[in-house]
């Protein structure tokens, strides 16, 4: 369940007590575990795969998560292209909630990592492939922590 608090969408949900991190976005109906490049479950066909290995740091870090789009069940990105400037995504790591708000969208050609390096501040890239060969961006910027 979902309300508006000045236009923005806010989660009503329970702390996740899990052993891997959580997504939630509200606005795409998205909740998914987040399973760490590391794991033997490594397999992009099947998960929301982070460019983290064990644990969820983001202080001054750009943390990565991949997923497909389309239309399988497998594809947990398929309606990322629908977020804005100003939507929010919920990360829920170990009764931690960190609230990103997007500010940012960017196609890009696969080879061009350069979009995809350290930032100044804590972000949040949402990567999934995008028409013709090409990979979209959802780049949103820590805005606070919750700690339950």
């Amino acid at each position: 369940m979902t309300v508006k608090i000045n236009n923005k969408y806010q989660p009503k949900l329970p702390v996740i007590n899990s052993q891997y991190p959580v997504i939630n976005i509200n606005k795409i109906n998205l909740n998914e575990m987040i399973y760490p490049g590391n794991q033997n479950n490594n397999n992009l066909n099947h998960i929301i795969q982070a460019n983290f290995s064990n644990n969820l740091k983001t202080k001054n870090a750009n943390i990565i998560l991949i997923a497909h789009s389309g239309n399988s069940k497998i594809s947990y990105f398929k309606n990322i292209y629908k977020l804005k400037n100003g939507d929010y995504i919920y990360i829920y790591n170990q009764r931690i909630k960190y609230i990103f708000e997007v500010y940012d969208k960017k196609i890009i050609n696969p080879k061009d990592t350069n979009k995809l390096k350290h930032q100044k501040q804590t972000t949040l890239t949402l990567l999934t492939c995008f028409e013709h060969n090409k990979r979209l961006l959802v780049i949103a910027k820590l805005k606070g922590v919750n700690y339950h």
